[in-house]
This record gives C-alpha cells, sequence and structure tokens, in this order.
C-alpha cells in the first residue's frame, strides 16, 4: 500500500512539472507573434495607387515621403517621414518589451538580435558619415536608429515587471497614432503631385494589431493587480 501511495503521487506530479514550460512558452509566443506581424504589415501596402510601380510600404513611404521640397517646408519638417519611421521604431521596442525571460535566457537573446537588427535597418546611407552630415532627412534616421537601440537595451537589461505591460500599452498607441497620421500626411503629399492613391492594408493591419497589443498589455497589467492583491 505505502508502495503503491508513493507511485500514485509520483504520476500525479509528473505531469504537473511538464506542464508549467508549456504554460510559459504560450504565454511567451502571443507578444513575440504579435511584433512578427507589426513587422509583415509595415511591409505591406500602405498606399495604393492605379500604377503598380507607386505602392509603398511603411518603409518606402517613408522614404518618399521625405523627397518632397513641400516636405521640408513644414512645421516641424519631414514630420510624414518622421511619423512612419516612428513606427519601426515603436516595433523595435515592443520587441524589447515582448520577452519576459530573464537576461541571458534563449529568448532574451532572440529579442536582443531584433533589437540590435532593427536598430541598424533604422540607419541612414554611410555617406552620412561622411559627406553628407548635415542632411536633416538623414539626420532623423540616425537619431531615431540610435533611439531604438538605447531605449531597447535599457528595457532588455531591467529587471522583469508590471511596469514592461504599462510601457508596451504607451509604444502600442503611439505606434498606432503615428502609422495613421503618418500615412495620411504621405496621402497629402502625393495628392499635391495629382497622383490618385488610396489608403492600403498596411496601414489598417498595423493600427489593429498595435491596438490588440495595447490592449493586451492591459489586460495582462489587470490580471497581475488581481494576482499581487490575492498574494
Amino acid at each position: 500500500m505505502h508502495k503503491s501511495a508513493l507511485t500514485s503521487t509520483g504520476w500525479q506530479a509528473k505531469p504537473a512539472d511538464q506542464s508549467a514550460p508549456k504554460i510559459r512558452t504560450s504565454a511567451n509566443a502571443g507578444p513575440w507573434l504579435l511584433a512578427a506581424g507589426l513587422l509583415i504589415a509595415y511591409a505591406l501596402p500602405w498606399l495604393v495607387t492605379n500604377s503598380a510601380a507607386l505602392t509603398f510600404g511603411g518603409y518606402d513611404l517613408a522614404e518618399w515621403s521625405s523627397l518632397p521640397p513641400a516636405a521640408r517646408t513644414t512645421e516641424p519638417a519631414l514630420l510624414a517621414a518622421l511619423l512612419l519611421r516612428l513606427v519601426l521604431t515603436c516595433i523595435t521596442l515592443y520587441f524589447a518589451l515582448a520577452t519576459s525571460y530573464r537576461r541571458g535566457q534563449a529568448g532574451w537573446w532572440v529579442s536582443l538580435m531584433a533589437v540590435g537588427l532593427l536598430s541598424v535597418a533604422q540607419l541612414p546611407p554611410l555617406e552620412y558619415f561622411s559627406i553628407a552630415r548635415n542632411d536633416s532627412n538623414y539626420g532623423q534616421q540616425f537619431a531615431l536608429a540610435v533611439f531604438s537601440l538605447a531605449l531597447g537595451l535599457v528595457i532588455l537589461l531591467s529587471p522583469q515587471g508590471s511596469w514592461r505591460n504599462y510601457v508596451a500599452a504607451v509604444v502600442a498607441l503611439v505606434g498606432a497614432l503615428a502609422g495613421y497620421t503618418g500615412a495620411m500626411h504621405g496621402l497629402e503629399l502625393m495628392r499635391g503631385y495629382r497622383i490618385e492613391a488610396n489608403m492600403g492594408g498596411g496601414v489598417w493591419l498595423s493600427v489593429a494589431l498595435f491596438a490588440i497589443a495595447a490592449l493586451l498589455s492591459l489586460l495582462r497589467t489587470r490580471r497581475d493587480n488581481k494576482k499581487s492583491s490575492v498574494l
């Protein structure tokens, strides 16, 4: 009877030990899937014209929005490009906030790699560092790249805590607002050249995913607060 009881207890404890990692993996997968979806949405068409050659993703639209002379006379200058580039900055920061792994774990290194690569992707051409140091467009790109890398590293090196959920919600809301507003400014610039264009699916998908990311972050905050009150 004693041996049977021990065997029974052992069989009961094993499934409990195996189930914990699965729950943790599932919890970590959601934010990362959202971050990956945001990257895909940024690459999809943001403005669609009658000509296939003038269909822009978020990154391409930011580059195009910096070219017209009218973009440099706005206040502040290059506003459309800034807003559209800020979307990629928010995606970079969301990758840093998405991980719940502690420093040094495999998931943490994945987030670090994503932050590094996306920050490098925001850098201006190499000519900025040699012959075009006074170019305001390149300067904007460099500033956002440095900001993304610096703040991303601060987030990754900081202790885990519920503060991440609040910051993630703010980052997501800023990304949604910047994306929609930037696309509207880009649309106005394009129509100024009498080019008929409409919002593409990438804008709406990006705004929707950012909204979902903000909502989930707030729900996680509420859940964590309930757990704290129970304890």
